[in-house]
């Protein structure tokens, strides 16, 4: 998450972080954000209806969208900085073409 805060704050103008928390409770949620500091959105799918459109079958399950909506890559558990730094900067490359 917290290699997620730094896209956000790096790239914040270029790329939209959204976070999805599968429980059903936001209270721990909460308290999960405040303690790391966390500034970009976190959507609470309490019915599991966005980690079913998403097929997310593992947690954390990272889903990089392209400009035109579409899925261009997906990673069961954190890729990594510098997979992720390429493939961030192949869809900003691209969003402004």
């Amino acid at each position: 998450m917290l290699q997620l805060q730094q896209i956000h704050e790096n790239l914040g103008r270029q790329v939209v972080v959204l976070g999805v928390s599968l429980d059903p409770e936001s209270p721990p949620v909460e308290r999960f954000v405040a303690s790391r500091g966390l500034t970009f959105t976190i959507l609470l799918d309490r019915r599991g209806n966005v980690a079913n459109a998403y097929r997310i079958r593992a947690i954390p399950t990272l889903v990089l969208i392209d400009h035109r909506g579409g899925i261009r890559y997906r990673h069961e558990g954190y890729p990594g900085t510098a997979v992720l730094t390429r493939e961030l900067q192949q869809l900003v490359a691209e969003a402004g073409k």
